[in-house]
């Protein structure tokens, strides 16, 4: 995290989330990790993940229909 943003990896992206079906993933630590972690963070923090577009932590929180904000 830097001033202003976070740096999501292949954690989160925009409308969608990391892929949990390879060998090491884990659907439930991912939805866990998303909502204790990022969606704790200021809604109006910019994320940028590994590829593709940019988004915030309040879109996602709102939108992302893989991991909804409780």
């Amino acid at each position: 995290m830097t001033e202003g943003a976070v740096f999501s990896g292949d954690t989160l992206f925009r409308m969608n989330v990391g892929r949990w079906d390879l060998p090491t993933g884990n659907q439930e630590e991912l939805e866990r990790s998303l909502r204790e972690r990022v969606y704790r963070l200021d809604p109006k923090l910019e994320v940028y993940p590994g590829h593709g577009a940019k988004t915030s932590v309040g879109y996602e929180m709102r939108y992302n229909l893989y991991v909804k904000a409780k």
